[in-house]
């Protein structure tokens, strides 16, 4: 939603077939069964970090199915279900995954700490792999005592 409202924000920049198909990405309904992160990559000028990007766009969902994943406290992982990469418009790649295993939500309110990892496959043009590691808390996705992810 943060993304489409950025391109939303920033309209001479993207067409109205652009803002369009952001506002439809989001509400498709899907969201409500998927866990989705978002990532964007420019460097602080606002352009695109060139390796980075292309490793981005070069991705698909099965070459990044094995190494990618969500990782709850005890080490329980949650593999990518889907991912898309960056769109024009301002949207970022999405990496998203199952909201529910085993019937139950991925995640709550007592959770503690969930991890988001990726290791992209191939090479950028300095020899190094894209990898992707970030902690989050989950407290601190708490919004008027409702847990929002």
């Amino acid at each position: 939603q943060a993304y489409a409202r950025l391109a939303e924000l920033d309209s001479s920049a993207n067409t109205p077939q652009q803002l369009k198909a952001a506002r439809d990405f989001i509400d498709d309904g899907r969201f409500e069964q998927m866990v989705s992160v978002s990532v964007d990559c420019r460097t602080k000028a606002g352009r695109y970090y060139g390796p980075a990007f292309q490793s981005f766009n070069s991705a698909i969902t099965n070459t990044l199915r094995n190494d990618t994943y969500l990782e709850m406290k005890g080490g329980k992982r949650v593999f990518l279900k889907e991912y898309q990469p960056p769109a024009v418009g301002g949207i970022g790649a999405i990496f998203s995954f199952p909201r529910f295993v085993d019937g139950k939500p991925l995640l709550e309110p007592k959770s503690g700490e969930i991890r988001f990892y990726s290791l992209f496959p191939g090479t950028m043009s300095d020899g190094a792999r894209l990898e992707l590691n970030m902690r989050f808390k989950v407290d601190k996705m708490m919004y008027g005592g409702v847990l929002e992810y």
